[in-house]
């Protein structure tokens, strides 16, 4: 018997929506990793930073992932990155970018996008959202499956 799972708190775009940065135009092709249904198992190097330092720059809770591990509905929380988590001056040069990069994967123009003072948490939510109702009605294929997006 096969029994769907909800997934109340998940973050889906978070990773897809940082790396569509700067246009901010969610993808569409499932093998870019700007494309929220993007699925690849993640690079031996990356799998081994995951498994000693708990480092984890690849998606985790992809749409693909989720429906693979027999999710039927999640519930996506939009995420406003902190601007304290990636403050310019806290390391010499762009350390704080690239640490934050390796440490999140959400790319180097949406940290900088963040760390820039005329950008505010609101805005910030506002494009995340924008960028998943850009792909509300959507369908995407994957072989015999068909997956809808609805916001």
């Amino acid at each position: 018997m096969n029994i769907a799972v909800a997934d109340l708190h998940c973050h889906p775009s978070m990773k897809p929506y940082g790396r569509s940065f700067p246009d901010r135009v969610p993808g569409t092709n499932p093998l870019i990793k700007d494309c929220i249904y993007f699925y690849g198992d993640p690079p031996f190097v990356k799998k081994i930073l995951n498994k000693i330092l708990g480092i984890t720059s690849f998606p985790q809770a992809g749409i693909q992932a989720l429906e693979k591990g027999g999710v039927g509905l999640i519930f996506c929380s939009l995420y406003p990155f902190e601007k304290g988590f990636v403050r310019k001056g806290a390391l010499p040069g762009d350390l704080v970018t690239d640490s934050v990069n390796l440490v999140t994967g959400i790319g180097k123009e949406r940290i900088h996008y963040i760390q820039d003072p005329h950008n505010g948490y609101f805005a910030d939510l506002e494009n995340e959202y924008a960028f998943l109702k850009a792909l509300d009605g959507k369908v995407f294929t994957f072989g015999p499956k068909k997956l809808d997006m609805y916001c």
